[in-house]
């Protein structure tokens, strides 16, 4: 079972905001937590979890790949524990960059699993090897087999790699299936510098 969040954050705070509005003279906001979502996982030992957590300061929820059940968690990781909504533009070195790769202005990790996932499925190599591993018992989840390849092909659209001044998104693999170990490797590797506009936190 795949859950996606996406919304703000809290630094110090594992949860994440995915509404708010106003009610009774105070502003409401829900937020989901890492304990909860580590009662709903535990309360499922039979259901295999893959996360997709597009929010600042979510690494905390990465702690989930601990439990049996989950295959996945996937956090962008920006300079302060951060993460990156739609970027239009970047100052770089001194020239302003136009973000040309985000026609639907997603958030960057959501962008780069969107476009990545569809080029995995929209390969005919990508699907026999797929059904060829599934048929061999090798894949407790589809699901986490083509998330986890989606990373590495997502990312050309991912307007925080490639500048060279901003940190790549960051997916936690718990049991890497074959091909998808160089996407786990893909989430250990950054630019170092500073942030850009567009940063949340």
């Amino acid at each position: 079972m795949l859950l996606y969040l996406a919304g703000g954050g809290y630094a110090g705070a594992s949860a994440v905001n995915i509404g708010m509005g106003l009610g009774a003279e105070k502003v409401r906001h829900q937020d989901v937590t890492l304990s909860a979502r580590r009662g709903l996982v535990r309360s499922h030992p039979g259901v295999h979890f893959e996360l997709v957590i597009d929010a600042p300061h979510t690494s905390g929820f990465q702690g989930l790949v601990g439990l049996g059940n989950v295959l996945l968690v996937a956090t962008p990781t920006a300079l302060g524990g951060g993460s990156f909504t739609y970027l239009p533009e970047a100052l770089i070195s001194g020239k302003l960059v136009v973000n040309q790769t985000n026609p639907l202005h997603l958030p960057q990790l959501t962008d780069r699993f969107a476009f990545g996932l569809d080029r995995v499925i929209g390969s005919s190599a990508e699907v026999s090897q797929l059904q060829a591993l599934l048929a061999a018992g090798k894949l407790p989840s589809a699901l986490a087999y083509l998330l986890a390849r989606a990373f590495e092909p997502g990312g050309p659209v991912d307007f925080t790699t490639g500048l060279g001044s901003l940190l790549t998104s960051a997916a936690e693999h718990q049991r890497p299936c074959p091909r998808a170990a160089d996407a786990a490797a893909a989430s250990n590797r950054g630019a170092d510098g500073s942030g850009a506009d567009g940063q949340a936190g």
